[in-house]
């Protein structure tokens, strides 16, 4: 089983050897646990950006680049992904991918494809036109405060017209101590899959949570071709296992006040 944190930010402040081992590290101990190994995978997992307009890392990672105190970066066929080695031969896998606000302030994860999609777009035209064009994965990512009220009514209806395209993602930066969001519930009860991931917030030392909240995929991952196979591998959601922990209620308390002051400021 493939362990994959399907929402990934790299932003400035972070250090780049603290999150590159921390996702190798939590994303193999995810794949050990689903596979109940003792010994780490070759592959640790993957990686899918969800980068915002003024935080693309991913169009950096060219071949042979050399990062922090020892990992590099290798090229695969597809334009989309990239592997990362660790110097002692661990790899990672890593998609280029979007973080996309619409019109109705809605958040959407736009996997596998490099291009990102204006920000500003009604929310049904978007997927629409990602839809008909049908490279990327579509995530609508858990956030605090944006999944009630209109936007709430509208993710629903989203995931209720396109329950063939969409995906949900809960992520850890969600305290375990809210009850676990309805509308993830009631999308589950259609055949749509969580797939969950980290989102490290762009606060010093969130490059330490990365890979904490994963899925782990039962399927066999084609290395020369790895966001084409992991794409076709999601489709199955009978295969999609959820591994890792929510934040706990005083950090999440913590985080919204700073980012609170983030925003002020």
């Amino acid at each position: 089983m493939i362990a994959i944190d399907a929402h990934v930010h790299f932003y400035p402040m972070f250090d780049i050897d603290r999150f590159l081992d921390t996702a190798a590290t939590n994303l193999a101990a995810a794949s050990m646990a689903a596979n109940h190994a003792v010994q780490p995978p070759r592959l640790a997992g993957v990686l899918c950006m969800a980068e915002t307009a003024d935080c693309r890392w991913f169009e950096t990672l060219t071949d042979g680049l050399r990062l922090g105190s020892g990992w590099t970066v290798e090229a695969t066929p597809e334009v989309c992904s990239r592997y990362l080695i660790a110097p002692h031969g661990q790899r990672l896998i890593v998609i280029a991918g979007h973080q996309v606000v619409t019109q109705e302030n809605v958040e959407l994860l736009v996997v596998g494809q490099t291009e990102k999609p204006k920000d500003g777009q009604p929310a049904e035209h978007l997927v629409f036109g990602l839809k008909r064009a049908g490279e990327a994965l579509m995530i609508l990512p858990w956030g605090f405060g944006k999944w009630w009220g209109r936007r709430g009514a509208l993710i629903k209806s989203l995931i209720e017209a396109h329950r063939d395209n969409l995906y949900v993602g809960d992520n850890s930066g969600r305290t375990s101590f809210l009850r676990r969001p309805r509308i993830l519930e009631y999308a589950e009860s259609l055949g749509i899959a969580d797939l969950a991931g980290s989102d490290p917030l762009p606060l010093a030392g969130e490059e330490a949570t990365v890979g904490r909240l994963a899925v782990c995929v039962d399927d066999l991952i084609d290395l020369d071709h790895p966001f084409d196979s992991l794409k076709r591998s999601l489709a199955q959601t009978d295969k999609i296992r959820r591994y890792g922990r929510n934040e706990r209620p005083l950090k999440f308390a913590k985080h919204q006040l700073l980012m609170q002051a983030r925003k002020r400021a």
